[in-house]
């Protein structure tokens, strides 16, 4: 309703030129591109050139904001896959699960089951959350009053649409995130898909800042969390079966040693933080410190990730950004997580001082999926925690990603 003249103009003569096919960086069939840098280059959408570009005078974030809300929001609402019936569930299949000849469920790891392209929700939320946090970046960082007020109305409208109306809001759970092919319920595993809800928050956090976001959307989208939280908290996917006999009986996404547990950690400690939970928040901190006496060996190896074949470094790197995440939210509490170690001397430090020394001599080839933000961000933030430059230069080196490049220097104060 309060789009100026330009924007209305814009969306005319752009009608029939654009073409809403965002460009997806998906993770082993799972969204989870965490970083600002790899989400604006996801988010790019392709539209002949415009004055769009001549006006923003080469500000990326500007340019890509310009085009994302230019670009219908996605509806969670819009598929009949969901097992419940409910429509507002997220739901996905699990990756790495496929239909053996009887038709019944078989693991096969590495090999991604092709149906998982039909299951949209992941590519929506990540197409939400590269809306709300772009969108928050751009507002923040323009100077044009008009321009601050259009990035600020679309990052809202989204957040409304997913996290408030009740109609067409994501149930606050993952029951059913990364259902096997052939089955109905979804799999603890599967709260990885909500990785990206992190940036959800941290978008929300940088509206809320610059005073764009109305306090009833605010109150709303309070409460989505609250109850996304709890379920994290309290759910059988989230910290196992409470009459379990032992720990391996007992399951849940919490108890995973890989870059699953981490990335629940992360989780935890974000929405907390966004709602003000800081005993939680300390509890997620706590329990990544325990974590490390399992999860890195004394040398720096992450077993559980370089166990994974010709993916491992994929992996290592991936956790690594878990890990990097994790270390970022326990410093705004006053928590070193980059140079706590154990006993025996396991941490992250040691972590990244062996992948660093299994990327010597590789390049992107190495890589079976795209590390490109994953990279850029973990070895860019060690170098800033532990004053080592060769660690800045490493995913340079490794992707030579301009964007990569000079939105992270923007982050990290530069080389």
């Amino acid at each position: 309703k309060k789009a100026d003249e330009r924007s209305v103009k814009q969306r005319k003569t752009l009608g029939e030129k654009l073409r809403p096919t965002v460009k997806e960086y998906i993770d082993s069939g799972r969204s989870i591109d965490t970083n600002f840098f790899e989400i604006a280059k996801g988010a790019m959408i392709d539209v002949q050139t415009t004055e769009i570009e001549k006006q923003e005078n080469g500000n990326e974030v500007l340019k890509i904001a310009e085009k994302i809300i230019l670009t219908p929001i996605p509806l969670i609402t819009d598929k009949n896959n969901s097992p419940s019936g409910d429509k507002r569930d997220f739901v996905s299949l699990s990756p790495y699960w496929h239909l053996d000849e009887s038709g019944k469920p078989k693991q096969v790891d590495t090999v991604i089951n092709p149906e998982v392209e039909s299951y949209q929700d992941p590519k929506k939320l990540q197409t939400i959350k590269n809306a709300i946090y772009i969108c928050s970046l751009a507002a923040n960082a323009t100077e044009d009053g008009t321009q601050k007020e259009r990035f600020g109305n679309y990052a809202v409208s989204a957040i409304r649409t997913w996290f408030v109306n009740d109609e067409t809001r994501m149930t606050p759970s993952l029951e059913y995130a990364q259902i096997k092919q052939g089955e109905e319920s979804g799999n603890f595993y599967g709260i990885i898909d909500g990785a990206g809800l992190m940036q959800v928050v941290e978008g929300i956090s940088n509206l809320r800042d610059a005073g764009l976001i109305d306090e009833e959307t605010l109150d709303g989208v309070r409460k989505w969390f609250d109850q996304y939280l709890n379920w994290l908290l309290t759910s059988e996917k989230g910290i196992g079966k409470k009459d379990a006999g032992n720990e391996k009986e007992r399951g849940g996404e919490r108890a995973m040693l890989n870059n699953h547990g981490t990335f629940y950690d992360a989780q935890v400690a974000y929405v907390a933080d966004f709602l003000g939970r800081e005993e939680v928040v300390k509890e997620a901190i706590q329990s990544t410190k325990e974590r490390m006496k399992t999860q890195i060996m004394p040398d720096g190896e992450m077993t559980e990730e370089t166990k994974r074949g010709d993916m491992s470094l994929d992996y290592q790197v991936f956790n690594l950004f878990a890990l990097s995440e994790m270390a970022a939210i326990a410093k705004k509490h006053g928590v070193d997580l980059w140079n706590y170690q154990t006993d025996d001397g396991r941490g992250i430090r040691k972590a990244f001082e062996y992948v660093n020394s299994q990327l010597e001599g590789k390049d992107k080839k190495a890589f079976r999926y795209n590390r490109t933000g994953e990279l850029y961000y973990s070895f860019r933030a060690a170098s800033r925690a532990y004053g080592t430059e060769n660690y800045w230069d490493l995913p340079q080196r490794v992707y030579n990603d301009p964007l990569s490049s000079e939105v992270s220097a923007k982050i990290f104060g530069g080389a």
